[in-house]
């Protein structure tokens, strides 16, 4: 089904991003499966020695050098991304009066702008190429929040209005956008989470 397919996913190396990257491998694609550190390319390699075609590169999508050379490489080593996958994302729980703006601006770089600078910088080959498509993970906390995650939601709220002007800016150049906001799923994480605060 995605035989031929190269997908980019960011953060594609644990939680959401990890399931996305099985799956894609498992239906033929070959699949770029980028983190910030280096922890998820042990679970890469044993995934491509059971025979998929998976890589893992290194990207920190906060830091718009990082995602450029990023880009450049893949292209480079294979020639074309006919999907482009924004699932890297962190969480940062405050109090709303004690909200440190450097944590918000990390929020912010990581959650919001890295898909602006992702999709646009992929974006560009992909309307070179006539045709891609590119899905941005949300969150249901583009919806409905809690205390402590007002940036967050932002973040993710922003994601979510982001998504839906890219689809009529983009669509006009072959390129297909969708946005998913996944409410809580048993990742790692949530089950450490679950353990300590059921």
């Amino acid at each position: 089904m995605l035989q031929d397919k190269i997908i980019i996913v960011t953060g594609g190396c644990s939680g959401i991003g990890w399931g996305i990257t099985q799956v894609c491998a498992k239906h033929g694609a070959t699949v770029i499966a980028a983190q910030r550190s280096e922890s998820g390319r042990k679970r890469v390699d044993r995934l491509s020695e059971q025979g998929r075609s998976v890589f893992f590169e290194r990207l920190d999508v906060s830091d718009a050098q990082s995602i450029t050379a990023f880009v450049a490489k893949v292209m480079h080593q294979h020639g074309k991304i006919d999907a482009l996958i924004n699932n890297a994302g962190i969480t940062i729980e405050e109090d709303f009066f004690d909200f440190p703006l450097e944590k918000l601006d990390l929020l912010w770089a990581t959650n919001q702008r890295s898909i602006f600078l992702m999709s646009q910088t992929v974006g560009r080959h992909m309307r070179d190429a006539g045709q891609g498509s590119i899905v941005n993970v949300s969150s249901n906390h583009s919806h409905a929040s809690v205390p402590g995650y007002e940036m967050y939601a932002a973040t993710k709220g922003g994601i979510s209005a982001m998504g839906r002007a890219m689809s009529w800016s983009l669509g006009a150049h072959g390129i297909r956008v969708n946005t998913l906001s996944p409410g809580l799923t048993m990742t790692e994480s949530v089950a450490d989470v679950m353990e300590t605060t059921p």
